[in-house]
């Protein structure tokens, strides 16, 4: 049976990751300098990047929270010790900003 579907080809490298802007390299370095590393180590009312993250990405997504983790593993453990109720569905970023829904049953 023939398909009405465009031969696609795949012709970018799966191993090399995108180079980051320079002022994505230039504010990291800024972030690794100053110590700021987390959450909850700014001054009073200095907002963090990591709580700015949190907020751009909840509006972005039409959420009203997120949480920024270190990892998918971590993620991944946070929303499993939730104890979700069955059919609930969870969206968390892991790699480098990639969506990874989970769906409990």
């Amino acid at each position: 049976m023939a398909n009405n579907l465009p031969d696609l080809i795949f012709t970018k490298e799966f191993t090399k990751q995108e180079s980051l802007p320079a002022e994505a390299v230039e504010r990291a370095n800024e972030l690794l300098q100053s110590g700021r590393l987390h959450r909850y180590n700014n001054s009073p009312g200095e907002e963090s990047d990591v709580a700015l993250l949190e907020r751009e990405f909840a509006d972005y997504v039409g959420s009203k929270y997120c949480v920024a983790l270190s990892s998918c593993g971590s993620s991944a453990r946070s929303i499993v010790s939730l104890c979700p109720p069955a059919g609930a569905l969870f969206t968390w970023l892991s790699n480098a900003l990639v969506s990874n829904p989970a769906i409990w049953c």
